[in-house]
């Protein structure tokens, strides 16, 4: 259960990692909409293969791994919201 769990955190944050990376990206690219595509389609597959891995014939690993999920979703926003904090002091001072 505990490996559950801290998969799920693992989990959470290469998918909302891997969504604040892409959104970074959408400036940059000529066709947007294909990054956004494919890069739910690569997040989502990631998310339930590591859901259906993470399971392990019990489904009461999948309640513990979601939670995990939220927690790694909660630190990869904290990481951006303490970024954009740091960059508005810096503009501030500036």
């Amino acid at each position: 259960m505990v490996i559950a769990f801290l998969g799920g955190i693992f989990l959470g944050g290469i998918f909302f990692g891997g969504l604040l990376l892409t959104v970074r990206l959408l400036v940059r690219v000529r066709y947007p909409t294909v990054l956004m595509l494919g890069s739910l389609l690569l997040r989502l597959g990631i998310l339930l293969g590591g859901l259906y891995l993470l399971k392990d014939g019990s489904y009461l690993n999948l309640p513990l791994a979601l939670l995990g999920i939220l927690i790694g979703r909660f630190l990869i926003v904290s990481k951006v919201k303490g970024q954009q904090q740091g960059s508005d002091e810096m503009r501030q001072e500036g």
